[in-house]
C-alpha cells in the first residue's frame, strides 16, 4: 500500500534525524513533525531586504537541507530556484514539501556542491554551512570559492558576527591562527563578517548588506549579499 505524503515525511524524518533537519516541518494536517536545529531568525527573512531581488534570476542553494530557502527565493520570484545536497532523504524530504507548500518552479538534486555545473546560476546561496566547525577547521575560504563556482553575479551567505577560539573552535587563538592565518582576530574572537568581507572584496565582490552599529555584539548569524563589482 503506497504511503501518503504525510507518512513519508514522518519515515524521512526519523531516517535523517531531528538534529540533522535545519528547519521545521508540518505534515499536511499541520502537525509539527521536527521544529528544526536552525534558528528561524538566522536566514533569508519571507520578505528580503532590499538590496535583495530575487526577480527573474537563477538561483541555487548548496546544501540546501530541507529546501526552505530554495522555495522561499521562488515565491519571491526567481525564475528558476534549484536546491542541492548530498544527502537523498534530505533531497526528498524538500521535494516533498515544495509539493506540499504549492511551489512548483523547483528542483532539487542529490548531488555534491564540489561539482558545479558548466553554466552558472545568477545567485548562489549557503545557509548554516559555515559555522563553527567550518571556520574551526580552517575551511571558510574554501567554501566561498565553492560558492564562486556556483555563482556568476550574488552570493547569499549566512555567518556569525563572532566567534571564540576556545568556546566554538575548541582551540587556543594561536592554534587557530595557525591553521587559519587571519588579521580579523583579536585576543579570543575572530570575526567572521569581517574576513568573509576582506576576502571576496579582494576577489572582485562587494558586500551590498548594510552593517548595524554594534552587529558584532549579537551572536546570531547574519544574513550578507555580495554581488559582482
Amino acid at each position: 500500500m503506497k504511503m501518503t505524503r504525510s507518512e513519508e515525511l514522518r519515515r524521512l524524518v526519523e531516517a535523517i534525524g531531528p538534529g540533522n533537519i535545519w528547519r521545521p516541518i508540518c505534515d499536511d494536517d499541520g502537525n509539527m513533525l521536527v521544529e528544526g536545529a536552525g534558528h528561524d531568525a538566522e536566514s533569508l527573512p519571507e520578505s528580503p531586504p532590499e538590496h535583495i531581488d530575487f526577480s527573474g534570476k537563477s538561483v541555487v542553494d548548496l546544501g540546501c537541507n530541507v529546501g526552505t530557502f530554495v522555495c522561499r527565493a521562488a515565491r519571491l520570484g526567481a525564475r528558476k530556484a534549484a536546491g542541492i545536497d548530498i544527502d537523498s532523504n534530505l533531497v526528498r524530504c524538500a521535494e516533498i514539501l515544495a509539493v506540499q507548500e504549492g511551489v512548483d518552479n523547483v528542483e532539487f538534486m542529490v548531488c555534491d556542491f564540489n561539482s558545479p555545473p558548466e553554466e552558472k546560476f545568477d545567485v548562489a546561496m549557503m545557509f548554516d554551512i559555515i559555522g563553527n566547525t567550518t571556520i574551526g577547521n580552517g575551511q571558510m575560504h574554501t567554501f566561498i570559492k565553492i560558492m564562486e563556482n556556483w555563482a556568476a553575479k550574488e552570493l547569499i551567505i549566512s555567518l556569525k558576527p563572532v566567534c571564540k577560539a576556545r568556546k566554538h573552535f575548541h582551540k587556543t587563538p594561536q592554534e587557530f591562527c595557525e591553521l587559519f592565518p587571519t588579521e580579523n582576530m583579536d585576543g579570543e574572537c575572530f570575526y567572521p563578517v569581517r574576513e568573509a568581507v576582506d576576502f571576496l572584496g579582494g576577489r572582485g565582490w562587494e558586500l551590498k548588506t548594510d552593517l548595524p552599529e554594534g552587529y558584532e555584539t549579537c551572536g546570531m548569524k547574519m544574513l550578507l549579499h555580495f554581488v559582482r563589482s
